[in-house]
């Protein structure tokens, strides 16, 4: 439906010229380098992409706490990463309200990639390592899922989504010369 306007207005025309402009690579925002195993196809992209979008993510308020780190996290990395190496990319991270934690009323859009809504400190790179401590040690999904609610709670999320969705735009924040719009 997103290319109706452009499909009536060249008519037979359409797949000819939209083929030149848009190149569709399978791909999964889970893994690094999305997936692509082809060192050509990555040399490409390198050299090729402009801007790199990442709306991608899990919406989903109490998800399993892996499914939940892989999409908006992991996700997320790997798209600043591929941006990171590539020649000219930059990168817009869409963003959520709900990273502003469990506050109310009129908020700034400021990042303060250093400070957890409830106002306590905040080291992005100590929390993933407590986490990828917590996904080595705790195989039970319920309980990963129980402890990490927990631990965004205690922060000042009311749940997983805004907690991931969050600590995605603190580790984002945090790498020096990415390009980078959050929004």
């Amino acid at each position: 439906p997103v290319f109706e306007i452009l499909r009536q207005k060249l008519g037979d025309r359409f797949l000819e010229e939209i083929s030149q402009k848009i190149c569709v690579i399978e791909g999964d925002l889970s893994r690094s380098n999305f997936g692509i195993d082809s060192e050509s196809v990555l040399s490409t992209l390198d050299r090729e992409v402009d801007l790199v979008i990442n709306a991608a993510g899990l919406v989903s308020f109490h998800p399993k706490f892996l499914d939940a780190w892989n999409a908006n996290v992991q996700g997320a990395i790997h798209a600043a990463q591929f941006v990171q190496r590539a020649s000219k990319a930059a990168l817009l991270h869409v963003s959520t309200c709900y990273v502003s934690g469990n506050a109310s009323g009129v908020m700034r859009e400021e990042l303060h990639p250093d400070r957890a809504p409830n106002g306590r400190p905040l080291d992005v790179f100590q929390e993933f390592e407590q986490i990828k401590e917590w996904i080595r040690t705790i195989k039970n999904t319920e309980e990963l899922k129980r402890k990490t609610q927990e631990r965004a709670e205690s922060w000042g999320w009311p749940n997983i989504y805004a907690y991931t969705k969050a600590l995605s735009e603190f580790w984002i924040a945090r790498q020096s010369g990415l390009p980078v719009v959050i929004f």
